[in-house]
């Protein structure tokens, strides 16, 4: 939430937009008028819980993430998308890995595993939610340093789209090495390799 941004112009308040979304990618970002705002609607951004939320990213968050990426997806004839959002100050790092066709969980628990490995206490987080073969219900994977969980959400609903996403951040971790084995998880490609 941006205060007072009647004291600075346009480009400002854009430039510090910019800024708090490079911070915090989850955080929606307004200019509000405190005076003219309904308390009901500042009380609501104040205690705003997408990031609690572990298994629903809101399609408009994942819009934003997307537009702030300055690689083009990398579509897989699989089905399965790759983006890299390089945005992030000095060494810091990210990436999101989206997938329509479901992963191979033996194969990414050994992704997690390796990565781990890889990256010690450089791989800061990782996060996301997981649509695996063979499972009707969601998994939602939450890795913080060297912790990492992958534990039951709820069930697919029919009408609902299935998709993995999942994201990583870090410092100095190689995206395209993250991307290339998380593509290796993808069903198809894990059957085509056996």
């Amino acid at each position: 939430m941006i205060t007072k941004s009647d004291l600075g112009d346009t480009g400002q308040t854009a430039a510090l937009t910019a800024q708090l979304t490079e911070i915090n990618p989850r955080a929606e970002v307004q200019a509000l008028d405190l005076n003219a705002v309904p308390i009901d609607r500042v009380c609501a951004l104040l205690f705003e819980t997408r990031a609690y939320a572990p298994d629903y990213i809101p399609p408009d968050e994942l819009t934003r993430t997307f537009l702030r990426a300055k690689m083009a997806p990398a579509t897989s004839p699989l089905g399965g998308k790759a983006r890299m959002a390089t945005g992030h100050l000095h060494d810091v790092v990210s990436c999101v890995f989206q997938s329509e066709e479901p992963i191979e969980l033996d194969c990414l628990n050994a992704f997690l595993d390796t990565a781990q490995e890889r990256y010690g206490t450089r791989l800061w987080r990782c996060k996301g939610i997981v649509q695996a073969v063979s499972l009707r219900q969601r998994l939602i994977v939450q890795g913080v340093q060297g912790v990492v969980q992958i534990s039951g959400g709820t069930v697919w609903r029919n009408y609902e789209p299935r998709r993995t996403t999942l994201v990583f951040i870090g410092q100095e971790i190689e995206p395209a090495w993250i991307l290339e084995r998380l593509q290796s998880c993808v069903g198809r490609n894990v059957t085509a390799a056996a």
